[in-house]
């Protein structure tokens, strides 16, 4: 049922507007009350059923867009790879679509540790992943051995920004979301549809 007038923003007024004059307003004015019909346990889970359409339309989604996981591709052979294409070399040999490359949130510091005795892919870092693309690398020679370090452009703040000297375990391959959310129109059933904005014609 509508919410009752004043309440949670609710304007009653809009009842009596045809929907051009609706479509000329763009603050929100409207809002739904969901009313229990009997009681409720505590700890119930509360659900709602978006009806046949929707699920319709959902089962056809998952069909045409979502990429099952057993697709997905596989991220192991990437992370275990000491050789990050930089971007020049992805135009002629580019990496699979559905994977990205982002960065651990300590670039942002100064000289990063060439090793380390723990893990640094951390809970707090995998919230705190920056997006960067490597744009060059070259191979060091450092107390009597070679390493590869990495120059990259990171996201961070708005704007791109340059870091250079990053060591290899500094860099995380991760599988990208569905690029196509699920949309579908709101419906209402007709008992709570004022008169006004009906297209009778139809």
């Amino acid at each position: 049922r509508w919410a009752p007038h004043g309440q949670i923003l609710q304007n009653d007024t809009y009842f009596n507007m045809t929907p051009t004059e609706l479509s000329e307003i763009h603050t929100p004015g409207l809002a739904i009350d969901y009313v229990a019909i009997r009681d409720i346990e505590e700890g119930e889970e509360l659900t709602i059923d978006y009806g046949k359409r929707w699920s319709s339309a959902y089962t056809e989604y998952l069909k045409v867009h979502m990429v099952s996981m057993e697709n997905l591709t596989k991220l192991d052979p990437f992370n275990r790879e000491e050789t990050i294409r930089t971007e020049a070399e992805q135009l002629s040999d580019p990496y699979p679509r559905d994977i990205s490359l982002m960065c651990h949130p300590n670039i942002l510091k100064g000289q990063l540790p060439l090793t380390s005795k723990t893990d640094i892919w951390t809970e707090t870092a995998f919230k705190d992943i920056l997006a960067c693309s490597v744009m060059d690398r070259r191979v060091v020679l450092k107390d009597g051995s070679t390493r590869i370090e990495y120059a990259a452009r990171v996201w961070y703040g708005g704007s791109w920004i340059g870091r250079t000297g990053i060591p290899r375990m500094y860099f995380r391959w991760f599988n990208k979301e569905p690029t196509k959310a699920f949309r579908y129109p709101m419906q209402l059933p007709d008992s709570i549809i004022p008169e006004a904005w009906m297209d009778f014609d139809s």
